[in-house]
């Protein structure tokens, strides 16, 4: 066996339905991978339609991404371990591609890309806003990740080996429940570099990861930027973010986003939406209100 493949869910059987419907229609032979649904909740439906895949089933009790992530670990029986969220779609040459880079591969960790699907047809302001999809960093074609480029959570595998000598995932990190989380696995990744691993990516492989309909609005916008701010995990800005650095960006953002933005808006309209300008400057604030918003509850805690 080559490859063990790790969904992880919470409380999201219709979601996890799709996604388990991509991953039985795989072209790999089936003796090189094994497939893995780490259940967060107990949910009586979704171990149904798990077991009546012929696909492993656990209950994880912890509540936590990186403790079901943890327990995909100890789980599998391969030597990579593929994760995947359970509202993704796999196309079905995925796993194939996927184990037939890992000859190639030297460091630790290794994944791909993903494009945005929709439950409903998004507003016009939201696809040029969100572009494409995510790239984890700039390659064209398989290669390593630069030093400040991390895979993306949705799509990204492990070596094993590596992963459990470094302690695996760190539960402070990721998604607790509906408690919105992040991280998880950049952390991972930051400590597999600092033991001496490289990350690899390949654009060649790509998915389709959802964008919640919460994400779909322009309220739902800000409150994505504040709560990415207030829950994300940086290597290099762990404990650099004050009050001045709050005063620094927002003094930024009015005096040069919202003039340049303004602009752009006035002399681009046929093309742009006022959505879209709106949310280029409220984003960037709220952001910054939410990385201030971390770095004052840890230092109260501290405290």
């Amino acid at each position: 066996m080559k490859l063990s493949v790790v969904v992880t869910t919470f409380k999201r059987p219709d979601l996890l339905s799709q996604c388990l419907e991509g991953l039985t229609k795989q072209t790999a032979n089936k003796s090189d991978y094994e497939v893995i649904v780490i259940d967060n909740a107990g949910d009586a439906e979704s171990e149904r339609m798990v077991k009546e895949r012929g696909f492993k089933y656990v209950y994880e009790k912890k509540t936590g991404h990186s403790y079901a992530r943890n327990r995909g670990l100890q789980e599998s029986k391969a030597p990579w371990v593929l994760y995947f969220d359970d509202d993704t779609i796999i196309p079905e040459k995925t796993i194939k591609d996927y184990i037939s880079f890992l000859p190639k591969i030297k460091g630790a960790a290794f994944g791909g890309r993903f494009t945005h699907w929709y439950e409903c047809p998004p507003p016009k302001w939201l696809q040029l806003l969100r572009g494409d999809g995510s790239r984890p960093g700039a390659n064209v074609a398989f290669g390593v990740l630069g030093e400040e480029e991390y895979l993306i959570g949705c799509f990204f595998g492990v070596r094993k080996e590596v992963a459990l000598k470094i302690g695996a995932f760190d539960p402070k990190f990721g998604m607790k429940g509906f408690e919105v989380g992040w991280a998880d696995e950049t952390e991972l990744q930051y400590r597999m570099r600092k033991a001496g691993h490289s990350i690899y990516y390949a654009p060649e492989i790509c998915i389709e990861h959802l964008l919640q309909p919460w994400k779909c609005s322009v309220v739902g916008q800000v409150r994505f930027a504040y709560s990415h701010g207030k829950n994300c995990w940086l290597p290099n800005q762990r404990v650099s973010f004050s009050f001045f650095s709050l005063v620094k960006y927002f003094s930024i953002t009015t005096f040069i986003t919202i003039p340049v933005t303004l602009g752009r808006w006035i002399f681009r309209h046929r093309e742009w939406y006022w959505q879209n300008a709106f949310l280029i400057v409220m984003t960037k604030y709220a952001y910054f209100l939410g990385r201030f918003t971390n770095h004052w509850t840890i230092k109260t805690r501290s405290n």
